[in-house]
Order: structure tokens, then C-alpha cells, then sequence
């Protein structure tokens, strides 16, 4: 499967606190969109993955690596991803790290 779009985070205009707060009363979380036709994947991860630090303390960076998640088998492209990951901080992470990979393919006929 070709990507030929650019990698982007999606990021809504407006923040919303941790989840679970105590004492926190705040509205509940507003809907963000954004497009997902066919050809397009998005990644969901944990906060370990793009906090994970080498030993110059440099967070591991993401984007830059969003083209280890190209090719046709999306469980290969995640182990791709994370044998990077683990190559980043040379050692084990130390948070958890959790990514889940969605695509949208073309509708069968």
C-alpha cells in the first residue's frame, strides 16, 4: 500500500486537562475530526512512545520516523516502528508504550 501523503499530528485547537482529575470541573471533551479516506492510516499511541528519550536525553521523534509505517502489512510496519523505538533509547522504555495502527483501504467490489 503507497503513502504518498505527508505525515501529520492531529492536533485539536484546544486542550483539555488529564482524564480523571479530582476537584477538576471542566465540560466534557468537544469531537475533533479529521479526514480518513482510503490510503490513510492513523496512529494511536501512549504518551511512552514520543516521550521515550536516547541517552542525550533527545524525545524520540516520532514524524520523522512516520515512514517506517509504509508498506502493505501493518503489523510489520508497527514492529518496525517499535525495533526503532527500542533502538532510540538503547535499552527498555521507562514508561509504558501502547500504538495501535488503523487504515482506511479501498471498499471491496
Amino acid at each position: 500500500m503507497p503513502f504518498d501523503r505527508d505525515a501529520v499530528f492531529a492536533e485539536p485547537e484546544d486542550n483539555a486537562p488529564p482524564l480523571g482529575l479530582p476537584g477538576l470541573e471542566v465540560e466534557g471533551p468537544r469531537p475533533y475530526q479529521v479526514p480518513f479516506r482510503p490510503g490513510d492510516q492513523i496512529l494511536l499511541y501512549t504518551d511512552g512512545v514520543i516521550e521515550a528519550r536516547d541517552r542525550e536525553n533527545a524525545f524520540y521523534p516520532l514524524l520523522e520516523r512516520s515512514f517506517l509505517l509504509e508498506g502493505d502489512d501493518p503489523e510489520a510496519a508497527l514492529e518496525k516502528l517499535r525495533l526503532d523505538l527500542m533502538a532510540h533509547v538503547d535499552g527498555p522504555l521507562h514508561d509504558d508504550a501502547a500504538m495501535l495502527l488503523l487504515r482506511c483501504n479501498e471498499p471491496s467490489s
